[in-house]
């Protein structure tokens, strides 16, 4: 009996080992699996992520061509205005002028003013730049201008002007229809008053159509390019933005109310700067009167 027991126990033993390996191989199975579960999952989150990246990508796409094809086929007439403060005028208007090169533009007109204060002695400089930009180019001209310099301004405006493109357009093809009519007339004409009148009749068809053709080239000069107009304004401090809040407000009056006592009493020196020679000339003369008048009266005072 005592054997049996002894037998059973080892048995047991046994089996306990058995089950104990089992469950270390399972469980270092499992931890050698682990890592490309991990992986995958980190694959998919990456290709998830580009998926995301691309449809955000589509979506801006889609909406420019959405944009694009509102526009498409329409005709409009695009306009807008820039006002620039820059410290450094020199190297803005390289900027524009290379930017004006860079999108396919030209200078339709330009200006340039020097203005010199009287009292400060300095002198700044104003620039007026009239540009075409292609109308495809024109946001993204007006997104790059920025760099130009400050700007304190910035209007843009489209007008539509399809339906008067397309009815002048239609008006120019009936004219010319019109005007190979008269033609033929005029061939078969044989009365000279026939003649004639055809003759008046077709040279009033051409002026017509010689004032549409103008009309349907300017507009598309104006469609094709937009018309941009930029003035630079030299200045020696930029423009800081109006600040939020009540107490960024006060300190800002407060700083700009510093600034201006400063700048009038700057301007108030050189005022008496520039009246001194007057005061000092009137002065001198009137001391001069001064001194003849006491002596006159000392040579006609009597004596006693």
């Amino acid at each position: 009996m005592k054997n049996k027991l002894v037998y059973l126990a080892k048995l047991l033993c046994v089996v306990i080992f058995l089950s104990f390996l089992f469950a270390c191989s399972s469980n270092l199975s499992k931890t050698e699996n682990k890592s490309p579960v991990d992986n995958s999952v980190q694959k998919d989150e990456a290709s998830y992520g580009s998926i995301i990246n691309e449809e955000n990508a589509s979506t801006n796409s889609s909406s420019k061509s959405s944009s694009n094809t509102a526009l498409e086929g329409r005709k409009v007439i695009f306009t807008a205005s820039l006002v620039i403060e820059s410290t450094n005028y020199t190297k803005s208007i390289g900027i524009l002028e290379k930017m004006i090169e860079i999108y396919g533009g030209y200078i339709q007109d330009s200006n340039v003013e020097t203005n010199t204060s009287s009292l400060s002695m300095k002198s700044s400089r104003k620039a007026t730049y009239t540009i075409r930009i292609p109308s495809g180019e024109m946001i993204t001209f007006l997104s790059k201008s920025g760099d130009i310099g400050n700007i304190i301004l910035n209007t843009s405006k489209g007008e539509d002007v399809t339906d008067q493109f397309f009815d002048t357009q239609a008006h120019l093809g009936t004219l010319k229809i019109q005007e190979d009519r008269l033609l033929e007339l005029l061939k078969k004409a044989a009365n000279l008053k026939d003649i004639l009148d055809l003759e008046d009749r077709i040279s009033q068809v051409r002026y017509e159509i010689e004032q549409l053709t103008g009309t349907l080239k300017q507009l598309t000069s104006r469609v094709d390019l937009s018309t941009v107009t930029i003035t630079i304004n030299e200045v020696e401090t930029i423009t800081a933005p109006k600040p939020d809040g009540f107490w960024a407000q006060v300190v800002d009056a407060f700083g700009t109310s510093v600034n201006a006592l400063v700048s009038t009493l700057k301007t108030l020196s050189l005022i008496l700067v520039v009246v001194s020679p007057f005061v000092f000339t009137l002065l001198t003369i009137c001391l001069i009167i001064y001194i003849f008048y006491r002596l006159v009266n000392r040579k006609k005072k009597p004596k006693i």
